[in-house]
């Protein structure tokens, strides 16, 4: 029990780890619909994590928000993936900025996860109030989780498995 109480603290403190912050914030500061959009502090602190060229990242920075003032705003981008878009047919005068925004559209979304962990822990812990070891317990916990995956299990082929596995079972299987 203490186990799975110990890594739901953890992998909190990773995801709102400083670092973690900077790239929400950062990421937040290049999505155009955004109320902190192009903000200097956030963007540059998000390139300084991507070994970013700062002095170059900076004057791009100044050159975009003239370049956003001047289009009329049915052409201006809304999401993120469109900025990329336009970003990528002029590259080479913004190097830096496409390079973060590619980095900002392909980093990897991991909250579904660690919500329906919170969300299954109740449930499998009043079904089971019982003593059980930590590896049962955490067994259930991945099944509760990833319950979508877990009602595609046949249960019959894994039945004959185990029958083959441990022939000299106590339970007869068949």
């Amino acid at each position: 029990m203490f186990s799975v109480i110990d890594r739901l603290k953890k992998e909190i403190e990773r995801r709102f780890f400083n670092d973690n912050k900077i790239m929400m914030l950062g990421i937040k500061a290049l999505v155009p619909e955004s109320t902190t959009f192009l903000k200097t502090e956030d963007i540059v602190a998000f390139g300084r994590l991507y070994r970013s060229k700062l002095q170059d990242l900076k004057i791009e920075l100044e050159n975009m928000r003239r370049v956003f003032a001047r289009k009329p705003d049915a052409s201006k981008a809304k999401t993120l993936l469109q900025l990329q878009q336009c970003i990528s047919r002029v590259a080479d005068a913004f190097y830096e900025m496409n390079r973060l925004i590619k980095i900002a559209c392909t980093l990897p979304v991991s909250t579904c996860a660690c919500e329906r962990s919170f969300s299954t822990l109740p449930i499998v812990k009043n079904y089971m109030r019982t003593t059980m070891v930590q590896n049962r317990f955490q067994s259930l916990m991945i099944l509760g989780v990833h319950s979508s995956r877990s009602r595609k299990l046949d249960l019959h082929n894994i039945v004959e498995k185990f029958d083959t596995s441990y022939p000299k079972s106590r339970i007869q299987l068949h």
